[in-house]
């Protein structure tokens, strides 16, 4: 009896522990060349980051570290998906980044357990100064670790973890046509596709359609590691010399439980003065008919939106500055989606749409399944000057999804600032 009494307590105490905040215990920590001095300029290729076990042996953990679009300006630079010289440079510099995982760190280390390192680093992780990770130049482990949170299969295009899979149209990088959610009870992929689709009514001019399909992408290139993945794209769509897609760059940063999808757009059309009101574009998945059953949800409360292909038609479309997030809960699987504006679209008075199309009947080619099941975003583009913009959402896949907590997941998903950092060698 006192042995399940303790053995209780003990799952008990687990549960409490993911729940009650303390998400540094399993949240990815970055750490920049700035925050490790006298490490800027080395070779990415030295590095190594350490934990001392309980045992008192040290090991590398899980790490990768990302590189850094060069040239250009410090901080606001993208991240590389490979070497060379409009890429990454293989040296590091002050705003390049050192990524692990704080459950990874380990009890405290000395210098002299790195006998053959030229600099070591002792970093703090998580609250209380409990536990520590080693930064190590120069002194490369024997066996390091081949543990990876993360699994990337060049052949399918598709990022599998724990918590989600993801996949792409093989020729169409742009054009993603797999999704597994794996808190749901269906071991299925449950979408069609995410369709980027417009309508441009362009003043003097004429009409024009354009679907996902018409929208040439290409796949820049992928960076697969054991902490993230980042997998750039661009795309754009041309009517002769004149651009009527802004070219966009499009990068996709895949953490082990959510998703950041950040899309640059260099808009050559001024909306004013080109296009009229009623322009129209969408972004957003269409789901198959597995998420019938499906509750939609938004941070603006209210009754939720049932998934069944009865409605027909629009069922609903949200707008305004309050409108941040929706997620889904079903048996299909649950996540929650969040969109963030650009501050002078803000400024401007422009927000984004939630549109929910909900109709088994009406085809919206080209796809597999007939019907709409859409749940996504709207901008009003013919408010849109022309200009520079950058739009960004964020996608979570909570292990045990509850609504109410939508927030909680949101603010869960970020990289963590590590503790103090100190120079031991």
């Amino acid at each position: 009896m006192k042995l399940r009494f303790w053995i209780n307590l003990l799952l008990l105490l687990c549960l409490w522990t993911v729940n009650s905040g303390e998400v540094w215990a399993v949240a990815p920590v970055q750490l920049t060349g700035k925050s490790l001095p006298g490490s800027e300029g080395q070779s990415v290729d030295a590095f190594s980051v350490w934990k001392k076990d309980s045992g008192g042996t040290v090991q590398v953990i899980p790490f990768q570290l990302d590189e850094r679009v060069s040239p250009g300006t410090v901080g606001k630079r993208p991240w590389a998906v490979d070497r060379g010289s409009s890429h990454g440079d293989g040296l590091l510099d002050a705003d390049e980044a050192l990524f692990f995982y704080a459950s990874d760190a380990g009890s405290r280390a000395t210098a002299a357990d790195f006998p053959q390192a030229t600099k070591v680093w002792e970093v703090s992780v998580g609250t209380g100064g409990r536990s520590f990770v080693y930064v190590v130049l120069g002194e490369r482990a024997k066996n390091e670790t081949s543990r990876s949170y993360l699994q990337y299969d060049p052949g399918s295009d598709r990022v599998s973890t724990s918590f989600y899979e993801i996949g792409f149209a093989k020729g169409r990088p742009l054009v993603q046509d797999y999704l597994r959610i794996k808190n749901g009870s269906l071991p299925y992929d449950v979408l069609d596709r995410f369709k980027t689709r417009f309508y441009l009514d362009i003043k003097n001019f004429f009409n024009l359609k354009v679907n996902e399909d018409e929208v040439k992408s290409q796949l820049v290139g992928v960076k697969v590691g054991p902490i993230r993945i980042l997998r750039r794209v661009m795309a754009s769509k041309s009517l002769g010399p004149i651009k009527v897609i802004p070219r966009s760059a499009i990068d996709f940063v895949f953490y082990p439980d959510w998703v950041e999808v950040s899309t640059q757009i260099n808009n050559p059309v001024d909306g004013p003065k080109m296009l009229n009101e009623k322009t129209e574009g969408k972004s957003g998945f269409d789901f198959k008919q597995l998420v019938y059953g499906s509750d939609i949800f938004t941070n603006l409360g209210g009754v939720s939106l049932r998934l069944d292909g009865k409605n027909g038609g629009l069922l609903k479309k949200i707008s305004g500055e309050g409108f941040r997030w929706w997620s889904m809960q079903g048996l299909a699987g649950s996540m929650v989606n969040r969109i963030q504006n650009d501050p002078r679209l803000k400024q401007l008075g422009i927000h984004p749409y939630l549109i929910i199309n909900n109709d088994s009947k009406t085809p919206a080619p080209p796809e597999s399944e007939p019907g709409e099941v859409f749940v996504g975003f709207d901008m009003p583009y013919h408010l849109i000057p022309k200009g520079r913009y950058s739009i960004q959402v964020t996608q979570v896949f909570p292990k045990h999804f509850q609504h109410g907590q939508e927030e909680d997941y949101l603010n869960g998903a970020k990289l963590l600032d590590p503790g103090p950092v100190t120079a031991l060698k």
